[in-house]
């Protein structure tokens, strides 16, 4: 490689716009180049790390596994072991409510009645005796 391209790279490099293969090239020239930067390629040469040849691979399974849904059959099994219970529940309930008999029935009806006043038994009770704007006066009768 000549020096005029040993130093366009060089100036690229500097800048931060080399691509990779230009700083390969760079880095390789050594020889060719001035001694503080000679300094700095030995430096770099000496402590590049290698790629593994396989890393792509080791990503893509990586990436997979974490989108993968691993749950799908627990939460599928867990939905339907709920629906039994709510079908099994809803069985139990009808098979075991008790229906009322006639009498049952009527003895609660007369208890509700007993709970309500009647309108009509109150008035024949109190009779009015004074009436003003501010007060009124009942008594009552037998």
């Amino acid at each position: 490689m000549n020096e005029e391209t040993i130093k366009n790279i060089l100036k690229k490099y500097k800048a931060g716009a080399s691509s990779l293969e230009e700083e390969k090239k760079l880095f390789c020239s050594i020889q060719k180049m001035d001694k503080p930067f000679k300094k700095w390629s030995f430096f770099v040469k000496q402590n590049q790390n290698k790629i593994p040849e396989n890393l792509n691979d080791k990503l893509w399974v990586s990436f997979e596994e974490k989108t993968k849904t691993p749950h799908t059959f627990n939460v599928s099994l867990w939905a339907v072991a709920a629906f039994l219970v709510l079908l099994f529940s809803v069985f139990v309930y009808n098979t075991y409510t008790d229906e009322m008999s006639e009498s049952e029935k009527s003895a609660l009806l007369e208890e509700a009645k007993k709970m309500f006043v009647d309108k009509n038994k109150e008035q024949k009770i109190y009779k009015k005796i004074l009436e003003n704007d501010l007060i009124i006066v009942y008594t009552k009768t037998n």
